[in-house]
């Protein structure tokens, strides 16, 4: 049996490297790909696969729906998930605290999956720094996040949510810090430094290091192809299909 998939941002990066596995791949089929008034995909669509340009359209007779649009439109596919009950996972960054509660409430009626990142390895390197987080008490912790010079936000959503990790490893409240002056190294309370990269053409490099005065342990994660976001969305989205109504991240759709 295979998984309709719906596409929303079907234009965009993501959008054009799902196209294009989804039509190698024979467990998913393509529904209705959502994308601005007067755009087309850069990549001839499969057989059964229409344009849309509204969200109850990409909703319609769809399995799960994909989400790599924008955050005004990903408060629309929201509200549709919730009343069709058609599981959502949601690859949108940067979304607002509103919207963040609106997802919450819904996934009380639908499964939804919210990943920054819809990698495997970056999922593993989540579970890694919580993890390590609860071992190394007392070690001084600094994220990095290195990407193209067009990429738009900083930090990147990839160490907000490693930054999460730690929040919820840490016996301590945990303060971010962007810059080192702002470092007062207050006691009772955990400061993480958060520093971003935006040069060339880097695809999305993130670091988490652990230091104190006798050594540093340093977790990484590389991208060497776009593609693997876009493999990781579709191993997500087949999991999230199968889940009851709840709120998820990727590191929960891993198998071990």
């Amino acid at each position: 049996m295979t998984t309709r998939v719906g596409i929303a941002g079907g234009t965009g990066r993501m959008g054009t490297a799902l196209l294009s596995l989804l039509d190698q791949d024979s467990r998913f089929n393509v529904g209705a790909v959502r994308v601005r008034h007067g755009s087309v995909p850069q990549n001839p669509l499969s057989d059964g696969a229409v344009l849309v340009t509204t969200a109850r359209e990409l909703f319609d007779g769809t399995d799960v729906v994909l989400d790599f649009s924008s955050p005004r439109l990903c408060q629309e596919h929201v509200f549709l998930a919730k009343q069709t009950k058609v599981p959502l996972f949601i690859g949108t960054t940067n979304l607002d605290e509103e919207t963040l509660d609106q997802i919450k409430e819904a996934s009380n009626h639908v499964p939804i999956l919210v990943s920054s990142n819809a990698s495997l390895g970056a999922a593993v390197l989540e579970l890694l720094v919580e993890k390590t987080t609860r071992i190394l008490k007392g070690y001084d912790i600094e994220i990095l996040d290195a990407h193209h010079h067009l990429k738009k936000d900083a930090p990147s959503g990839t160490a907000k949510s490693l930054l999460q990790a730690i929040e919820r490893a840490s016996d301590l409240p945990v303060e971010a810090v962007t810059h080192q002056t702002e470092r007062k190294h207050p006691k009772g309370t955990l400061q993480v430094g958060l520093c971003s990269i935006r040069a060339g053409g880097i695809l999305g490099d993130h670091y988490v290091l652990f230091g104190n005065e006798d050594e540093v342990l340093t977790l990484s994660h590389r991208c060497l192809d776009r593609r693997l976001f876009a493999k990781g969305a579709l191993h997500g989205a087949l999991w999230l299909q199968a889940q009851p109504p709840g709120l998820y991240r990727m590191a929960d759709a891993l198998s071990f």
